[in-house]
């Protein structure tokens, strides 16, 4: 899938990386008439295709409905990709996606702007998993500003960890949105350059909100007949990331695959399965309480050939709060069903967790089915994950359980999991809700053991980024953080492991640590890693240490590493330092690699100073630029004025079971 400009594979190792639902998705439009009973909502046998343009295979995936008995049989699809998008000169063609899943390797080309890279090592590493979940613990938006109020999913997700200082708000007004933003974006939709459509198209979504939302729902309906298959499935996207309420009857529509739907896709033909998968998860970005049964009856028809779509359906009732009542029992009762596909079952306990305080009644057999070698690895794991969301402090039985998996079990990432559950159930318990500091105390001092001796030397970092998870709930200056802070700061000092000394830095940033500034820029200034470079860059800014801003610059723009300078971008953006921007559009428009044009682009989303958006804006509606430079523009401004906290992939990122063979969820989350 070629939706946005990859950046290099060299240099963006595990480059993995979800955001406000419920209330003001704007103009209210009634859903979709419930179908009548027997009417199959779901996927058929007959279904064609499945796999994502430009990745192969992946094995069995969505497809449409089967119809009924008296229909005629509908012609398989050819694959659209290879008739209406092909390959560019210079570009390199992308591996498929293995039988084995997302985690297999992957060797990434040229794609779509804003698009990171999939690892080429193995997903249990604990940088991945900081990839996907770092943003609620950066909350690099409302370190600049008032967060806007949250509610329900959203909250659960944005309420991690200790409060910062707010400073002044330094990102694009309203005013520039309207009358800056949107209409450079709403120019660079005229363009026939399938990058920049792209680009546009999810930019668009993300900063749309209210009266701008229906507007812009408009434009990009008018993208779902394009005849490249990116830009239709950038509009699928964007209909969920919108917010606007308008466009749930659309998503459902090609979701299921009805002659409606394939109209609005310009399709004779069935839809093809990445197109159904994507809208099912952009629907629960979007619905409300009202789709809640819908999504339940398409988990319950599921057919074999349509486990990305049900999936889908799964995960989007994880974000929809509202409905939590009926869908906690319904869940849980299907996590037992081990006749269920298993991809669609290892999503469930996902969803329970994503639910928050309605699901906590399913912590028991979460538990028992972490704890039953006999259950599927996959499924296992996801609720592992869960029981870091869901279980207290006060579950003995689960803090002891997930202890013996530390201890014992031969999963290496099954142990890394329940080392970050701990984690959060400690954080967990000093939530206002709980209130339970002793509880978090007893589990600090087991992953302070787990630290001082592990049980097996890969899972350090793990141990070590789980105490800063927990340790970042505490108050700031409390003797349990400094008593962490102390023992990491000897780790970090002694260890030559890169690393491992990444996974401390860290957490010495998770752990506020003002102390750690001056070791932190001392290895910053001395390695020649530059992820551990990356890492100390994220950690200076965490910890506040203004002092590096000097060096962190000088990294943002001589540095060789894409990775790195975005990291470097993100420490400075945690200082609230906002002078390198109009710097780094001069730079994006004269950047000499794909690799550059990603990194500077993300930079300026991380740093989001309001001076660069005119600039950004006069490069986007400039058709002079390279395609690469108006489409990593768009991205840009899409970044800089995101309407949410988190990014708009944030809910469906969080806490996710990423090692999950979904190949849809790994497209969406490899989007920033």
């Amino acid at each position: 899938m070629k939706r946005f400009l990859l950046l290099a594979a060299g240099v963006l190792l595990a480059s993995l990386a979800l955001a406000r639902l419920g209330d003001g998705h704007g103009g209210e439009v009634p859903p979709p008439d419930p179908p009548p009973p027997g009417t199959d909502i779901g996927g058929g046998p007959d279904s064609g295709g499945g796999g994502l343009p430009g990745h192969g295979d992946p094995g069995p995936g969505p497809g449409p409905p089967k119809p009924p008995p008296d229909a005629p049989t509908p012609p398989r699809p050819k694959d659209p990709g290879a008739a209406k998008d092909p390959q560019k000169p210079g570009q390199t063609p992308q591996a498929p996606i293995t039988p084995s899943g997302p985690s297999g390797p992957r060797t990434p080309g040229p794609g779509m702007a804003g698009k990171k890279n999939r690892p080429t090592a193995s997903l249990d590493h604990w940088d991945v998993w900081w990839k996907f979940n770092k943003d609620p613990y950066l909350n690099l938006r409302s370190r600049v500003r008032a967060a806007a109020p949250q509610s329900g999913a959203a909250a659960f997700l944005t309420g991690i960890g200790r409060k910062v200082e707010e400073t002044a708000w330094n990102g694009p007004s309203s005013h520039d949105v309207e009358e800056v933003i949107v209409p450079a974006l709403r120019t660079a939709l005229q363009s026939d350059d399938t990058e920049i459509l792209d680009s546009a198209i999810i930019a668009l979504g993300r900063i749309s909100s209210g009266e701008l939302a229906a507007a812009a729902a408009a434009d990009v309906r008018s993208a779902l007949g394009s005849h490249r298959t990116t830009v239709r499935q950038s509009a699928i996207l964007a209909l969920g990331i919108l917010e606007h309420r308008g466009s749930m009857p659309v998503l459902w529509e090609v979701m299921n695959d009805t002659a409606k739907g394939r109209d609005l896709l310009g399709s004779s033909g069935p839809v093809q399965g990445v197109e159904r998968a994507f809208a099912a998860l952009a629907l629960g970005l979007v619905c409300g309480p009202e789709m809640a049964l819908q999504l339940r009856r398409i988990v319950e028809r599921c057919e074999a050939e349509d486990v990305e779509v049900t999936a889908g359906a799964v995960l989007s009732l994880g974000l929809i709060p509202e409905a939590a009542s009926d869908s906690v029992p319904f869940l849980a009762e299907r996590l037992e069903d081990e006749t269920l596909e298993r991809r669609i079952r290892a999503q469930i306990p996902i969803s329970l967790a994503r639910l928050g305080e309605p699901a906590a009644a399913a912590v028991p057999g979460l538990f028992r089915l972490a704890c039953d070698r006999g259950t599927d690895g996959a499924v296992r794991a996801s609720c592992v994950i869960a029981l870091g969301r869901l279980a207290s402090a006060r579950d003995e039985e689960v803090v002891t359980g997930l202890r013996k998996v530390v201890q014992k079990d031969s999963d290496a990432q099954l142990r890394h999991f329940a080392l970050i559950a701990l984690g959060q159930i400690a954080a967990g318990a000093l939530s206002e809700e709980r209130r339970d500091k002793e509880g978090a105390d007893a589990i600090v001092r087991l992953l302070s053991a787990e630290i001082a001796a592990p049980g097996h030397g890969m899972d350090l970092p793990w141990a070590v980024l789980a105490a800063g998870i927990a340790g970042n709930a505490y108050a700031q200056g409390a003797a349990e953080v400094s008593a962490l802070v102390a023992e990491l700061m000897g780790l970090f000092k002694s260890t030559g492991n890169p690393e491992d000394a990444g996974a401390m830095a860290i957490a010495l940033g998770l752990l506020g640590a003002p102390e750690a500034g001056a070791p932190l820029l001392e290895r910053f200034l001395e390695s020649n890693d530059a992820a551990l470079k990356g890492h100390c860059a994220v950690a200076l800014g965490l910890v506040g240490h203004r002092a590096a801003a000097g060096a962190l610059e000088q990294a943002l723009f001589e540095h060789h590493d894409a990775r790195l300078r975005v990291d470097a971008a993100t420490g400075l953006g945690l200082m609230g330092n906002v002078e390198a921007s109009t710097r780094l559009v001069e730079m994006l428009a004269a950047a000499p690699t794909f690799a550059v044009t990603g990194a500077v682009a993300q930079a300026l989303g991380c740093i989001a100073d309001r001076r660069a958006v005119r600039q950004l804006a006069a490069l986007v509606e400039d058709d002079t630029q390279s395609a690469a430079v108006r489409g990593f523009s768009c991205v840009a401004l899409g970044l800089i004025a995101e309407k949410t906290p988190l990014p708009w992939n944030a809910p469906l990122s969080i806490n996710s079971n990423y090692a999950s063979e979904l190949a849809a969820q790994a497209e969406v989350l490899d989007i920033f």
